[in-house]
């Protein structure tokens, strides 16, 4: 042997910076491996892979590739064995990156090579996932090819004839184009590589093949020795892993793959646990968690639902006997897995949520605020929109809780900044905003600076409403503050309600005797005057005779019977039984429009009819409605023998005044009272229903189905001019001429088909969609989704308080603002939430961070 070709010997540190690396390169292979013993399923890998089965293998790589290089920091019940981290590697090769680049790209261009040996770097997990695939994967044939020295490789470079060019026509499998480096590789010499020897083919190098003057090189490569190996190696590899054999032993998997379901089925218990808990505003922890049987110690309401469903379910029997028998093992049942669980249910409902909003695109926003019981503002998000499926052929108006937002100034400039803030964190456009509804209260709905016109300013197409339900309450509470003696009346109820509450006796006594239990009279709840005034007015003499009893009995202490006798000389007046009979005629008929306003589904031009309808039945009826109340009260007056009649009190003349004051008897007094009640109620309604009523007559018409579907002279000129003047303010969404002429296809097609009825705008949309494309009738049909998310009431917000105070107790005042909002979406949102896929959720959970189990 020539003395040239002798090696030269590395020094000490040459060689131990090679086995360094070595040791390094085997132990990422090994990590890679384990990833792919991971996936734990059966996958057939052949050479020939169809676009179908490219797109599921692409979503398995990110997990086995996760699973590999990230660090594990899982917290477990108290006394859990903490997770060995992965050490850190120091290689000039990101393989984090390199596989999805690979995978992602189709291009084989991207593997790295080692300077030292000239071969690719490739992993036993990547080679395996590749020859899974198949080399058609990465092979480009069809380019497009870049042209080098004018030239350029072609499609049929990737086929040869059988015999000298003249035979059949077969496809050469091993060769691949890297449209990144412009070159052509070998498939199976790069995974296999055989030598290293200094005289090797261009298609095995880092740089590639791109001299397209010589396709001899490609026909020599294929006919070489190495070659040769290296494709048989290939093929039999690929052979193995769809025999599901020789790489992995099959009990082996089998094992793996049975594990994984097992972690998987008890992960489903633990997430059906944690839903049907948050599902019911239902605490989790106790005072003492735990897992022992003897012990009879609180230990929440989670674990306590785990171990009642161990009594049934041999699976989740299993794993809790486990946890127990062995105190530091990995059990998945701590509260921070709890809450990770929480956050993760909660961000898949919400995300579902919002991409319906945003397939909807237009929307409107309603948002209120309440302090909790930790004295902290809470601000609830609600979303009205209309959900159109043009699949299943079905509409629905929908008001959707999107979370609370903790806010912490009360201005109207910060209080719109958070909401413009919020809507862009959920990629929901404010110019696709159509309406905005909050309360009375100037911060919200000053015409000056309040948050509707800032938010107006941004988008001039946002129609602002405010709260019928607050402005009808409003208007009642300021017709019953009238007068003095209708305050007095209604302290009566409430002096009534607190006699009885104070006592548990007392309210027993009440209970027994009355079959309606009364409620706390207040200004604020919209039914509570109604329902208060109701219990009492339909048992009067019920209330009456136990009143009587109470204050004769010597059962009772001296204060209970002082306290009932001076509730009956109250109840025993004139002007009481008159007002009580007054009230509960006008509270009837205001509560049962406020319990129509509350209604999701109801569009404002309904609102306005019936809002209408209240003001005229009052009109009309407002001496009727007097007569009668002072009619029935006299009649039980003389019953009762109370006296009609009072002490005249006249009025003390000023000076120079020289007419004397008739004064008015007791009826009349009462009359006047009663109209002056009524009189306040409807100047009222008409004064905080203006701009509602201007919203009607603007745009109503196309909610007013029976006008719009009616063909006449007459109202076709108007329904004309109400389309063009909502294609002039929706300019931007709508044309006009194309609503009006929408609007008569319409009523040509409706007259021929008798059996379909339509009474509402949903009606109008659902024949609409019954077709099943969007392209009929649509400047109609996005005319009428417009206007139907124009909501007319919180009631969806105040809805959420009601939730707010039963998962917000005095005993979890301590919660995070992101549990809080997440346990109120998923009770809120219950229906949507039982939707969600529990094993997108756990590969949500998988996906999170390395975890100690396979998953």
């Amino acid at each position: 042997m020539k003395r040239g070709l002798h090696k030269q010997k590395l020094s000490g540190s040459e060689g131990r910076k090679r086995k360094k690396k070595q040791e390094e390169d085997a132990e990422k292979s090994s990590k890679f491996m384990t990833a792919f013993l991971k996936k734990g399923e059966e996958v057939a890998g052949t050479s020939e892979v169809t676009a179908s089965d490219e797109s599921e293998q692409h979503s398995d790589i990110g997990e086995r590739i996760a699973a590999c290089v990230s660090d594990s920091d899982e917290h477990e019940l108290p006394g859990d064995a903490g997770e060995h981290d992965f050490p850190a590697e120091s290689s000039n090769v990101d393989i984090k990156i390199q596989i999805p680049d690979v995978i992602s790209h189709h291009d084989i261009g991207f593997l790295a090579f080692d300077q030292t040996s000239g071969n690719a770097i490739v992993s036993d997990a990547l080679r395996t996932e590749l020859v899974q695939r198949g080399s058609i994967f990465l092979q480009n044939r069809d380019g497009p090819f870049q042209m080098t020295d004018n030239r350029a490789m072609t499609p049929s470079w990737f086929k040869r004839r059988l015999g000298k060019g003249k035979g059949e026509e077969v496809l050469r499998s091993w060769l691949v184009y890297s449209p990144k480096k412009h070159s052509a590789f070998c498939f199976c010499c790069l995974l296999f590589p055989q030598s290293a020897t200094t005289n090797r083919s261009a298609l095995l190098s880092e740089n590639g093949l791109s001299k397209w003057k010589s396709p001899e090189k490609v026909q020599s490569h294929e006919n070489s020795k190495d070659h040769r190996l290296s494709f048989t190696a290939w093929k039999e590899m690929e052979r193995v892993l769809a025999a599901n054999e020789g790489l992995i032993d099959a009990k082996l998997q089998a094992q793996i793959a049975s594990e994984r379901d097992r972690w998987r089925q008890i992960l489903h218990r633990v997430v059906h646990c944690i839903r049907f808990l948050a599902n019911q505003n239902l605490a989790f922890r106790g005072h003492d968690e735990h897992l022992k049987g003897s012990d009879d110690r609180n230990v929440g309401n989670f674990l306590g639902l785990l171990k009642l469903l161990g009594e049934f379910d041999p699976v989740l029997r299993q794993h809790l006997e486990h946890v127990e028998q062995h105190p530091g093992s990995v059990s998945y049942l701590s509260p921070d897995i709890q809450n990770e669980f929480i956050q993760l249910l909660a961000s898949t409902l919400r995300n579902n949520l919002l991409e319906k909003i945003r397939k909807a695109k237009y929307y409107g926003l309603m948002f209120d605020a309440t302090p909790d019981i930790a004295h902290k503002k809470q601000m609830s998000e609600v979303v009205r929109y209309v959900d159109i499926d043009f699949e299943q052929r079905s509409v629905k108006v929908k008001e959707t809780f999107l979370g609370f937002i903790q806010m912490q100034q009360k201005d109207a400039k910060t209080t719109a900044e958070v909401i413009c803030q919020q809507l862009e964190k959920d990629d929901m456009p404010l110019e696709d905003c159509r309406s905005q509804c909050y309360d009375n209260a100037a911060v919200m709905s000053g015409h000056k600076s309040g948050v509707q016109k800032r938010i107006s300013e941004k988008n001039d197409k946002i129609i602002f409403v405010n709260c019928d339900n607050h402005s009808l309450n409003l208007a009642g509470v300021h017709a019953a503050s009238e007068d003095a003696v209708t305050t007095t009346f209604f302290g009566t109820i409430e002096a009534i309600y607190v006699f009885f509450s104070r006592s548990t006796l007392r309210w027993q006594d009440l209970k027994d005797a009355l079959h309606i239990v009364m409620e706390a009279e207040s200004e604020t709840r919209w039914s509570s005057r109604a329902n208060a005034v109701k219990a009492i007015y339909n048992q009067i003499n019920d209330l009456v005779s136990l009143l009587e009893k109470m204050s004769t009995d010597a059962r009772q202490t001296a204060d209970t019977r002082s306290e009932a006798d001076q509730l009956l000389q109250r109840v025993f007046t004139f002007d009481f039984l008159v007002l009580l009979d007054f009230w509960n005629t006008i509270l009837g008929r205001l509560d049962r429009v406020q319990k129509r306003l509350q209604d999701p589904t109801m569009n404002f031009h309904d609102a306005a009819r019936d809002l209408e309808a209240l003001q005229k039945h009052l009109s009309e009826n407002r001496a009727a409605i007097c007569d009668d109340s002072l009619h029935r009260a006299v009649r039980i007056c003389e019953e009762w023998g109370i006296t009609l009649e009072r002490r005249v009190r006249r009025k003390k003349r000023m000076p120079g005044e020289t007419a004397q004051d008739a004064g008015l008897s007791a009826k009349q007094e009462i009359l006047r009272l009663m109209k002056g009640s009524i009189d306040r109620l409807l100047t009222e309604l008409e004064e905080r229903f203006t701009r509602f009523d201007e919203l009607n007559k603007r745009f109503g018409f196309l909610l007013n189905v029976r006008e719009l579907l009616t063909e006449s002279e007459t109202n076709d000129s108007i329904i004309q001019e109400g389309c063009n003047r909502i294609g002039d303010f929706y300019n931007t969404d709508l044309d006009g001429k194309e609503i009006y002429n929408e609007v008569t296809d319409c009523r040509m097609l409706l007259k021929s088909r008798a059996n379909t009825s339509i009474t509402n705008a949903v009606d109008i949309l659902e024949f609409i969609v019954q077709y099943g494309d969007e392209n009929v009738f649509p400047n109609l049909r996005v005319a009428i989704q417009i206007m139907l998310t124009v909501a007319i009431s919180i009631a969806s917000c105040e809805r959420s308080f009601s939730k707010l105070k039963l998962i917000l107790s005095y005993l979890r005042a301590t919660m995070s603002q992101s549990r809080l909002s997440a346990l109120a979406l998923l009770s809120i949102e219950r229906e949507e939430a039982n939707n969600v896929n529990f094993d997108h959720v756990i590969d949500l959970f998988a996906d999170a961070k390395a975890r100690k189990m396979q998953l």
